[in-house]
């Protein structure tokens, strides 16, 4: 007589948890990767020519991004333009977890 294995069954609450689980740990690999690549300028950091990285979080736009890393001195619109066109963005929608490089500005 065989004796049938026990199927494992996950509850609904252990399904959501394991999604948020993957989720978290997506965006912290995400936000890792972004960091290595250089991350976010600080604000009067001199310019050079290696662009950087952002990582889109909840609630950006190529508007609030490119008005945060432009400062007072660069145009918003010309930035978020080229960071749209460096990216190879069919329209300005970005999506949090997005990983975008930032041209040189």
């Amino acid at each position: 007589m065989q004796r049938r294995r026990k199927r494992w069954k996950m509850a609904r609450r252990g399904w959501r948890r394991l999604v948020v689980a993957v989720v978290v740990l997506a965006a912290a690999f995400i936000a890792l990767l972004g960091g290595l690549h250089g991350g976010l300028r600080a604000e009067g950091a001199a310019c050079d020519s290696k662009a950087t990285w952002y990582v889109v979080c909840p609630g950006d736009t190529l508007w609030d991004i490119a008005v945060r890393l432009g400062g007072r001195t660069a145009d918003p619109r010309r930035l978020a333009w080229e960071i749209q066109r460096e990216n190879q963005l069919s329209s300005p929608v970005i999506r949090p977890g997005q990983l975008l490089q930032i041209p040189p500005y």
